[in-house]
């Protein structure tokens, strides 16, 4: 039970919990994907010349997805390209534009502390500096994002017009920004993406083949995206680890010492 004092006590989110992998957040030893990810490589110099790829890669929980893209994107540090990463969540199925609006945050760089007057103003010079018409675009922007001030004159707007419109300039800021160097979107837990999100993906695929953009998408096995008949769309496949790199990972976790034979088989 707690005590009078510590009923008091006070706590402040400081921020999302970062990925973290093997014990506690260290990371084990890379091992038995470097075939996948030499894959990604090569789709990721396609796009370097102006070929957009998508990469779909699958596989049942805890299987390494991603861990590979981690290790896909820590390998482009020094290489001139703009990464945006999102997320989707088991409860957003039903939260339209959820990881959208990540993907948004990302190219606009607002901070989930800035004010609604503070992400009005990255929204309009992000669009400014990517030569878009702001005044025009800025009120479906806002209105995904949830601030309702400068988005009221869409209220008499169908739905399905706002909706196309800003599927519009959302395709509009990736291929613009990809222009000014290769894009590489990532996307995780796919198979929990709300509809809305699921429509302006297959959008933007669609706009994949003439521009410099590398989708990345993870999702679990039975998960199939509907742009994956692209001539473009990729899908990796990812299987158990071998036996000895299964090892491999035991030993780097518990210790060569202390990964005992019977141990580590039975993990």
């Amino acid at each position: 039970p707690r005590t009078k004092d510590r009923s008091s006590e006070g706590y402040k989110l400081l921020g999302r919990e970062g990925s973290g992998f093997g014990l506690a957040g260290r990371a084990t030893k890379f091992v038995g994907r470097q075939h996948e990810l030499e894959l990604l490589h090569s789709r990721f110099a396609s796009v370097s010349r102006g070929r957009g790829q998508f990469v779909g890669i699958a596989g049942e929980p805890g299987m390494g997805k991603s861990r590979l893209l981690f290790e896909f994107v820590q390998a482009l540090t020094g290489t001139p390209v703009t990464y945006i990463e999102a997320r989707c969540h088991s409860y957003g199925t039903r939260v339209p534009f959820l990881p959208v609006l990540q993907m948004l945050q990302g190219f606009c760089r607002w901070t989930d502390t800035d004010t609604p007057v503070t992400i009005k103003q990255k929204l309009r010079r992000s669009l400014e500096d990517l030569g878009m018409e702001a005044e025009e675009a800025t009120p479906y922007l806002l209105q995904i994002v949830g601030i309702k001030d400068g988005a009221e004159g869409l209220a008499d707007v169908s739905s399905s017009v706002v909706q196309a419109r800003t599927f519009e300039i959302l395709r509009v800021i990736a291929l613009e920004s990809s222009r000014r160097r290769p894009l590489v979107l990532a996307v995780e837990d796919v198979h929990w993406i709300d509809p809305t999100s699921e429509a302006y993906m297959a959008s933007l695929a669609e706009s994949l083949a003439g521009a410099p953009i590398l989708l990345v998408a993870t999702y679990r096995s039975g998960y199939r995206p509907t742009w994956l008949d692209k001539s473009y769309a990729t899908q990796v496949a990812l299987q158990p680890l071998a036996p000895g790199d299964s090892l491999t990972i035991v030993e780097a976790v518990l210790g060569p010492d202390r990964a005992i034979d019977d141990v580590a088989e039975g993990i």
